[in-house]
């Protein structure tokens, strides 16, 4: 499907979304990685796991706009 015409996450339908692929990992596979799942919300602090934790890898990969974000939300 073209980069245009996709619909970006939030604005999928939750009966859209298909998250089937995560029943495919196995523990080992995610071992010490998020996959921006979210599962692990809601945070009793209000942090968006998935979110810092993507900056945060991100910035690994030398992104310098998410390393800023990063730095600001952690």
């Amino acid at each position: 499907m073209p980069q245009s015409s996709r619909k970006s996450e939030k604005h999928w339908r939750e009966e859209e979304r298909n998250y089937s692929i995560i029943s495919t990992l196995t523990p080992d596979d995610t071992k010490g990685k998020c996959v921006y799942c979210k599962h692990c919300h809601p945070c009793p602090a209000g942090i968006d796991i998935g979110l810092v934790n993507k900056y945060y890898d991100l910035s690994r990969l030398g992104d310098t706009l998410a390393k800023e974000h990063y730095k600001r939300n952690s």
